[in-house]
């Protein structure tokens, strides 16, 4: 039985997903679907993924049936498609083995896998490019439209690997193009400053998107109301996933329904790496959802869970996909301690759902720059989104609201990470925003070094001289011994205890700041070069630092830790919110009419640290006056009181164990 609904509903705008998955084994042996779907609605659920699709297989006669448990309760499934890797491990569960062409490197290696027991291949990725394989993807992804699926998410829609592919027939495709590829290496393969490799890149990533355009207009021509989507790898950095993978999310975004970019990894990336994310996602996405996608298989504890869905869901995420606890009843499910995590994180999530829908108040905003990720990520190699992110998870973890967006959303702050490529326009606008609406600026780095031009050219200029009262040098040695020529600075008043040489700069690549208006705060010595600025443009206020921000897997060491915040604090003396106290916890705001809210989550940092303790007698400042305040209330059980500071309000919390949430109503 068929279901062909033309409708224009768009579900997937009107939910937060909060999916748990199927696997293929699981699906395919269970015996009661109307089970398994109480199962998820109990766990507060919406809907599954069913991974079920492998090879060339569809068990259509299981979908129709599921979808019948599934629809008459409310949920959504969400078929995903392997589209261009194929597995042989699957022949387990009777499913074959087709025999597409598998990619090729330029020396003629193919992209397969080997069984580690066997040696024969377990995994391979098959040519993108060659026919025959995108059209049984097309009549696959027809067939799911014609079942009335909810949604389809297309999973290694994507290259092996930088390496990938140069057989026979991409190569003649890549030469009725004008690419060359006759001469080229290995190595220059892998290269992405190499000029006929970044014409490969572009060529790459066309092939890739237009096969998912195809997918659309095929399952949108059959069923509107069917949700299609793409499942992009893990970090889900776009200068890896561009370079190495075709995966474009800029042109995913225009056209897909939503993405779901993986966000794993184990304990040692922090608690926040999902929030982290969702916001550069959120921020690059033009139309698509972001359902973030998290594996608790690799994590030890369910706590971590639990913590990566609030910080998803914190930080702006549309929905979360979690692969690790299967539902009871399944073959898979083996960490019943993920499920029961999930289910009570899908819980509080659900209870508070209305207020994550307020406006989000940024009160700093870190712009993220796709810009220049396609010209300094990937044709130069610099790691610019992962330097994006050690400075978001630095901040997050000190209590410090920082969030992805453009400068004019900021309400306290801007913070630039140093390797950004700014245009005019937008350098303008970083200057006319402090300068004239008075907000702080702390920048690391070579901020401002670097413009991108009309031609879309990377050239040395600096932009922000004026805002920061910096010219550059030539790049410095680094010196490990520092001087503070100004220690009663109300920055350097924080560490005015600790050695100067505790600001270990040893391992860093330092940028030759010159000061022209600017105040120097603190050089090295023999030889000198200036460490951190300060300046005074307009209304507002400057710190710059001639290091990349220092940070290591989320965990910020002393005394950098008390460095960047005197230094927030100073920048911005009307902070919107923060954390007051001394602890490690994540805040974002959000606000409707004269309700605010704060989502409150205890990060996890560090090695070792697997379950965060509960922290006691938490303080948060917020910049609303005492008598505009009139009442203060919690999601859970934590105690709120509130008392007037400076220009604002103090809340005092008695206790936060994993998360909470504080509700205050304005007079």
């Amino acid at each position: 039985m068929s279901f062909k609904v033309k409708s224009l509903s768009r579900w997937w705008e009107k939910i937060k997903a909060k999916f748990a998955v199927l696997h293929a084994q699981d699906f395919l042996g269970v015996d009661d679907y109307d089970k398994i779907a109480e199962t998820v609605i109990k766990a507060h659920c919406n809907g599954i993924l069913n991974a079920c699709v492998l090879n060339d297989y569809i068990p259509k006669e299981r979908i129709s049936e599921a979808l019948k448990a599934f629809k008459k309760r409310g949920l959504r499934m969400v078929i995903m498609v392997v589209s261009f890797m194929g597995t042989a491990a699957a022949k387990s569960l009777r499913i074959t083995l087709p025999n597409y062409y598998v990619a090729e490197d330029i020396e003629g290696h193919k992209a397969e896998w080997p069984n580690p027991l066997t040696g024969e291949p377990a995994h391979m990725m098959w040519c993108p490019v060659r026919p025959e394989r995108r059209s049984k993807l097309l009549e696959m992804c027809r067939s799911l439209a014609e079942l009335g699926v909810d949604g389809i998410m297309l999973d290694y829609i994507r290259y092996g690997g930088s390496q990938f592919c140069y057989c026979e027939y991409c190569r003649e495709k890549m030469a009725e193009e004008g690419i060359a590829v006759e001469g080229l290496t290995l190595r220059d393969t892998i290269n992405p400053r190499n000029p006929i490799r970044r014409k490969i890149t572009l060529w790459r990533s066309q092939n890739i998107t237009s096969i998912v355009k195809e997918i659309i207009s095929e399952v949108k021509r059959v069923n509107s109301d069917v949700a299609v989507g793409a499942y992009t790898v893990n970090h889900s950095y776009p200068e890896s996933n561009l370079f190495a993978l075709g995966q474009d999310f800029e042109e995913f975004s225009k056209i897909l329904d939503f993405i779901m970019p993986g966000s794993y990894y184990s304990e040692l990336w922090g608690s926040t790496w999902p929030g982290v994310v969702a916001e550069y996602m959120k921020s690059l996405s033009k139309k698509a959802k972001i359902w973030i996608g998290l594996a608790s298989y690799r994590l030890r504890t369910a706590q971590m869970l639990k913590l990566n869905i609030y910080e998803a869901f914190s930080h702006g995420a549309d929905g979360v996909i979690e692969f690790g606890g299967s539902p009871e009843g399944v073959k898979s499910h083996d960490r019943p301690h993920h499920w029961r995590a999930l289910s009570e994180a899908y819980q509080f999530i659900e209870g508070i759902e209305s207020l994550l829908s307020f406006e989000r108040i940024k009160p700093f905003v870190a712009p993220y720059s796709i810009r220049t990720v396609k010209k300094r990520g990937i044709e130069e190699g610099l790691p610019y989104t992962d330097n994006y992110r050690e400075v978001l998870q630095t901040f997050m973890g000190m209590g410090v609201p920082v969030a992805a967006g453009d400068p004019q959303e900021a309400y306290s702050g801007i913070i630039l990470t140093g390797l950004e490529a700014l245009t005019e326009e937008e350098a303008l606008e970083i200057s006319g925003t402090v300068e004239e609406r008075g907000l702080g600026l702390l920048a690391f780095y070579q901020s401002g070094l670097y413009v991108l031009t009309e031609k879309g050219e990377v050239k040395e200029r600096n932009v922000l001289n004026k805002v920061l009262g910096d010219g550059y040098g030539s790049p410095p040695s680094i010196s490990p011994k520092l001087k503070a020529l100004d220690p009663s600075h109300p920055i350097l008043q924080s560490i005015k205890m600790l050695k100067m040489e505790e600001l270990a700069l040893r391992s860093l690549t330092l940028a030759n700041i010159k000061s022209s208006t600017s105040k120097v705060l603190v050089t090295s010595e023999t030889p000198i070069f200036t460490l951190i600025t300060v300046n005074t443009p307009g209304k507002g206020r400057t710190v710059h630092f001639a290091w990349p921000l220092t940070e290591d897997k989320n965990y910020l060491k002393e005394p950098f830790r008390r460095l960047y915040r005197a230094s927030m604090e100073w920048a911005a003396p009307k902070p919107y919110a923060y954390i007051k106290s001394e602890h490690s916890l994540d805040l974002t705001v959000r606000k409707k009419g004269k309700t605010i809210f704060m989502l409150v989550t205890n990060i996890m940092k560090g090695s070792t640290l697997y379950n965060p303790r509960p922290v006691r007698n938490v303080k948060i400042y917020l910049n609303v006056p005492y008598r505009d305040v009139e009442s203060a209330e919690t999601c859970r059980e934590a105690e709120v009181k509130f008392e007037p500071s400076r220009e604002g309000t103090d809340l005092s919390l008695s206790v936060i164990d994993d998360v909470e949430g504080i509700i205050v109503k304005l007079k």
